[in-house]
């Protein structure tokens, strides 16, 4: 029974998940909901909401805020030697765009969430 817990703990503490950027668009229904909800948005409301974009751009005449989420999750099955690149090893891409008009008002936005099977190699 204890030699059964104890694998048990090191299987769940072997299977693990890498993420970086920013965790508040980890979920974009929430974000979308929260888009959708939230009135008189601007650029104060949007930083308070998801801290500093990732980067800043112009497009078509509107200042753009990115926001970046990217996460790999690997199964156990991935640290078995040589045929564990042959297992479970998913992504998730997430990016939320924010478009501003000139005085700073939200206009619109775009949110772009990506999942699949890590790449190889």
């Amino acid at each position: 029974m204890k030699n059964n817990i104890i694998a048990l703990i090191l299987l769940f503490g072997l299977s693990s998940c890498v993420s970086a950027g920013n965790s508040s668009v980890s979920n974009l229904n929430r974000v979308e909901k929260t888009l959708k909800v939230e009135k008189n948005l601007n650029k104060e409301k949007i930083k308070q909401i998801y801290g500093e974009p990732s980067s800043e751009f112009v497009k078509d005449g509107l200042e753009v805020y990115e926001y970046k989420y990217i996460s790999v999750q690997n199964s156990v099955l991935g640290y078995i030697p040589i045929l564990g690149i042959f297992f479970d090893r998913t992504y998730t891409r997430n990016y939320l765009y924010v478009y501003f008009a000139p005085l700073g008002n939200v206009e619109k936005f775009d949110t772009i969430g990506v999942e699949g099977d890590f790449p190889i190699g």
